[in-house]
């Protein structure tokens, strides 16, 4: 049965029985067309058909466990016996003999015969419909019915997404084969009063001949001879312009049922016809009243009708195979698709469970269950079980003693969110990635999303097509009319690229920027018109800027450098669609005054020396804390640099709050919720956000996304997160302002360090500067916290996939300044190398060609703008 059922869905066999199909639907027509006078010919192509149609049957009822008496087994047979109707020697009509048509004078009718023909033809066509049913066979060898790279994956990968393909893919057949088969056996009907069989000329003709006849007999008059001779040939000429007319007549008697015609002196029974006797019997009819018999010629007709059969036949296979097509699609794109995606990031996560359960295992020699021969469903089900013991697991352990870990342990230790005190995770091995949380204190320079001007347009240019970030085409603007005054113009243009530096700016140029960006922001610079008043913003911009100290990173440059940055991506995420102007200005206002106050140490710091500003919030993110407060102080207490003073006191509190909620938000404690929520929002709205990826000025369809963060709760995940990320962005920068930012916020963590050294308090692994490695220390905190922040938000918005290019750049140029400064061990090398080969490739930027050239890395050409920043040098470090 097994060895029966591969012949059956073999290629080869379904196109042998798809020719046999075409052979049944278009033979009997294409007999008819080319005229064959002989039964012969068409017999033996119909016999053929008819067996392998039998063969074909009784071969799927034996190896198709669900085919007996399903909607293919009734077609399939109907289609088989219909083949009887068109055999000469079974049920077929006999294409030799004409048709007789009898008109008696006894007074009947007649119509009786006509209408008998006209029936057989209907019955000959609507036989005809099972067969068709066949051609759903024909739909399954097309391209796109039939992928077997498709199948194949489906089969290996969702096995649950191929069950369900395959059902929906027979339902789909059986409905358009159902509703094709409906149209063709109630076409037919129609067309049996069709010309020329409602034509009774014909029968009018042949009874008025019939009659002269009979006169010209009984007078035997000259007059009647002339008479006769002259409606035959006017019945000739009546069908000159049809397509069917006489060609003979004949006066005679009937003899066993056969018309012998006589000859009968002085009777004329020739005239000039246009039509000859047709080769096929079956295109002619005989006419036949009394003793008078008139020849008639169908070929043409019956030509003309068997072209618009075979017509028929070509539409309904072409619409079967369109509409075949296009709702095979349509069911793939809505049904299947999603449910091949929604089963891949099952088994994907499943595989994730399994490998940490296992880890997390006793010594109980379970290795877990494993994916291969398992459904979905089984990897739930053991999920859950894997999650219950993770969770118990989690649950009753103690603090693990980090003494004794490895250095990656601990790191591990801490991104899995283990709350445990500076000095616990200090240790004197010197390692600078072990206290990564207190590299993420010192809060990172604002982001550089480098989606900037088309690469081939000049930034005057992007500028004036409006694409700007920042519209200076602002006449009626008041405020940006006079700061644009006090900016140089080069200042102005870098405000438009990726090397914006905030670093070098005077202190007039500075503040005349912050004003320019809180005021001309494209999306809200309609609002701030209205709502701001220029001198408010001039001194809130100045208040601001005084409260910043004079920190080697966390100082004024640096919360230009975060407004800038989150004004820019707001503008290429096109915020404007979905956040209001007031939250549009709102996330700018929170990002210059995000660090207000730094004191220049991290929150561990202040709370180990109990410093006033710890004890002030409770030890609870004290540094973000005191930045809401400072900010809040200069907006309320001073009405002179009160921004928000016209504001509604309804707007304002909603403002104030989500601006609390973003600087909260830049605590490093929340990065990795943070990372999560932002993950789990794009995987249950992914649709929405893929749908308005593209670019703003392209307008497209976002009602999905503005539907999806119409809720409170999304849209300040969105706020916080775009924050946040420009917040500590400064690895995501061009390499010349990484490393200069990197540096500067390094001398920072080295100035705690040494406060730390004269408190007599341990040092932190990142705060020795006669220990760490600047460029060691940078690979560790973009490994662990930049790349999965940088992931997660190019998901979401994947306006902003080149940060990721200078994610790229930037390890490996960190990479190679280590190797060159450390000249590491064969070993660590090694080690580093395959965690910066996973960063890149997690980023996408570039991806290893292991078929030919193992452990080499070579740049993404899928990914927009690339890297351009060779990463055979990396590869050539760690190949032998």
């Amino acid at each position: 049965m097994q060895a029966l059922r591969r012949v059956v869905r073999s290629t080869p066999f379904q196109i042998f029985t798809s020719i046999a199909l075409l052979v049944a639907l278009f033979a009997v027509d294409l007999a008819q067309i080319y005229e064959v006078p002989t039964n012969r010919e068409l017999d033996m192509a119909l016999s053929s058909v008819l067996v392998i149609f039998m063969i074909e049957f009784v071969l799927q009822n034996l190896c198709e466990a669900s085919y007996p008496f399903s909607f293919f087994f009734w077609m399939d047979l109907i289609g088989t016996v219909s083949m009887t109707s068109d055999i000469s020697y079974m049920f077929g009509s006999d294409v030799t003999l004409p048709i007789r048509l009898l008109r008696k004078s006894s007074g009947g009718s007649g119509g009786g015969s006509i209408l008998i023909v006209r029936a057989a033809r209907a019955a000959r066509l609507g036989a005809r419909a099972g067969r068709l049913s066949r051609v759903i066979k024909i739909l399954r060898l097309m391209p796109f019915m039939s992928n077997k790279a498709e199948q194949e994956s489906l089969e290996s990968e969702h096995r649950m997404a191929k069950v369900i393909s395959q059902q929906l893919s027979d339902a789909l057949a059986m409905r358009v084969s159902f509703t094709i088969i409906f149209l063709v056996v109630c076409l037919p009907v129609f067309h049996m009063f069709d010309y020329p069989e409602m034509d009774d000329s014909m029968k009018a003709w042949t009874e008025m001949l019939a009659m002269n006849v009979k006169d010209f007999i009984d007078t035997s008059s000259s007059s009647a001879r002339l008479l006769f001779s002259d409606e035959l040939q006017r019945c000739a000429d009546f069908y000159s312009a049809e397509t069917y007319g006489p060609f003979k007549a004949c006066r005679g008697h009937i003899e066993d049922g056969n018309f012998i015609c006589e000859s009968i002196r002085d009777l004329p029974m020739t005239f000039d016809s246009d039509f000859t006797a047709p080769a096929r019997g079956s295109s002619i009819w005989i006419m036949t009243a009394d003793n008078f018999q008139l020849y008639f010629s169908l070929a043409m007709p019956k030509t003309h009708e068997s072209i618009g059969n075979i017509m028929l036949i070509c539409f309904i296979i072409f619409t079967m195979t369109c509409f075949g097509a296009i709702m095979n699609a349509k069911v793939s794109e809505i049904a299947l698709k999603p449910l091949e995606r929604m089963l891949s990031v099952v088994r994907d996560k499943c595989a994730i469970i399994f490998k940490f359960a296992d880890e997390l295992q006793d010594d109980d020699g379970d290795e877990g269950p494993q994916l291969e021969g398992k459904t979905e469903i089984d990897l739930l089900e053991s999920a859950v079980l894997k999650l219950t013991t993770i969770a118990r697991l989690h649950a009753a352990s103690k603090m693990p003693d980090i003494e004794d870990m490895s250095e990656e342990a601990v790191m591990k230790l801490n991104l899995a969110g283990q709350r445990t005190s500076t000095a616990v995770l200090r240790s004197t091995r010197g390692s600078v990635v072990v206290d990564i949380f207190r590299a993420g204190s010192c809060k990172r320079s604002p982001r550089e999303s480098s989606m900037g001007k088309p690469s081939s347009m000049s930034a005057a240019a992007w500028a004036s097509q409006g694409t700007a970030l920042f519209d200076s085409d602002f006449p009626e603007h008041s405020i940006v009319q006079n700061i644009f005054s006090l900016v140089p113009i080069e200042i102005i243009d870098s405000i438009t690229s990726d090397d914006f530096n905030s670093l070098d700016f005077t202190d007039d140029h500075s503040e005349a920027v912050c004003r320019y960006i809180l005021c001309a922001s494209t999306g809200c610079r309609g609002w701030v018109r209205d709502h701001v008043e220029e001198k408010a913003l001039t001194a809130f911009v100045k208040k601001a800027k005084s409260k910043y100290l004079s920190n080697p990173f966390h100082n004024w440059a640096h919360g230009l450098d975060v407004a800038y940055t989150v004004a820019r991506n707001m503008r290429m995420i096109g915020g404007g669609r979905f956040f209001s102007e007031e939250t549009h200005f709102a996330i700018i206002v929170a990002a210059v005054g995000h660090d207000l106050g730094h004191t220049g140490v991290n929150n561990q710091y202040l709370i180990e020396t109990s410093h006033k500003v710890a004890l002030t919030y409770n030890d609870r993110s004290p540094l973000e804390n005191m930045h809401c407060s400072e900010l809040f102080h200069i907006l309320n207490n001073d009405d002179e640099t009160n921004i928000l003073r016209k504001v509604d006191k309804v707007v304002y509190k909603e403002m104030r709050s989500n601006m609390i909620s973003m600087i909260m938000h830049t605590d490093m404690i929340s990065h990795q919720p943070m990372v999560k929520d932002l993950g789990l929002l794009y995987h249950t709205s992914s649709d929405a956000f893929e749908l308005a990826a593209g670019t703003v000025n392209e307008d497209p369809d976002d009602s999905l996304l503005t539907e999806c963060l119409t809720t409170a709760q999304n849209q300040q995940l969105i706020l916080n997160a775009l924050l946040h990320t420009a917040d500590v962005n400064n690895p995501l920068k061009p390499w010349f302002l990484c490393k200069r930012l990197a540096m500067l916020c390094m001398d920072e963590f080295f100035a705690q360090g040494d406060l730390e050294r004269q408190a007599k308090l341990p040092i932190g692994m990142l705060n020795d500067r006669h220990k760490v490695n600047v460029a060691q220390s940078q690979i560790g905190f973009v490994e662990f916290m930049i790349a999965p922040l940088a992931e997660a938000v190019v998901q979401v918005f994947p306006q902003l996939d080149e940060i990721s290019t200078h994610l790229g750049n930037n390890i490996q140029h960190w990479f190679d300044q280590w190797v060159q400064e450390s000249r590491p061990a064969a070993e660590e090398l090694e080690k580093t190398t395959i965690r910066v080969k996973k960063v890149i490739k997690r980023t996408k930027l570039v991806e290893e060609a292991e078929e030919r050239s193992p452990g080499v890395l070579r740049q993404s050409k899928s990914h927009k703008g690339g890297a351009d920043y060779s990463m055979m040098k990396l590869s050539r470090q760690v190949t032998p």
